[in-house]
């Protein structure tokens, strides 16, 4: 019997009072935070420096036409072979939401640009908004070209 007592460890209660102060304040530490914003990093929304709204539609030949509305001017041609890879992409998997929503290709997304240099494609119809500057400088700017842009093709 006296075997049996000697393998079992011992920890001093201190120790156990101690460990259990430590996991309690850390919780009321994280609860207390997010309660009262405390160490929570916040970035405020910028201005919108630039809109518009836009709608695209595919063609059989693999053309990627973009309209603006509400007019539904056709604004830009994004010829099949070009690297458009990117714009495509997004699209799909907007088009992937809208689906699920039952919404159709008609209603417009919304393309911003912000006063602090990010960029936004939005979907007012699902509520989907996609940060396009966090994929890259250069696939931003396949995004950022349509802001401008008043006719042309790529």
């Amino acid at each position: 019997m006296s075997d049996n007592l000697a393998s079992t460890p011992f920890i001093p209660k201190p120790a156990l009072i101690g460990a259990g102060l430590v996991v309690g304040f850390a919780l009321l530490a994280v609860i207390g935070g997010q309660q009262f914003d405390v160490g929570v990093v916040k970035n405020p929304e910028a201005a919108v420096a630039m809109e518009r709204s836009l709608r695209f539609e595919d063609r059989e030949n693999g053309a990627l036409l973009v309209f603006e509305a509400p007019d539904d001017k056709l604004v830009f041609t994004i010829e099949p072979g070009t690297n458009s890879g990117f714009v495509r992409g997004v699209l799909r998997g907007f088009a992937r939401e809208r689906h699920r929503s039952g919404v159709g290709i008609e209603p417009p997304f919304l393309l911003s640009a912000l006063t602090d240099g990010r960029l936004f494609l939005e979907d007012p119809e699902t509520g989907r908004r996609v940060p396009l500057d966090g994929f890259g400088q250069t696939n931003a700017a396949a995004f950022a070209r349509l802001l401008v842009v008043d006719g042309g093709t790529l």
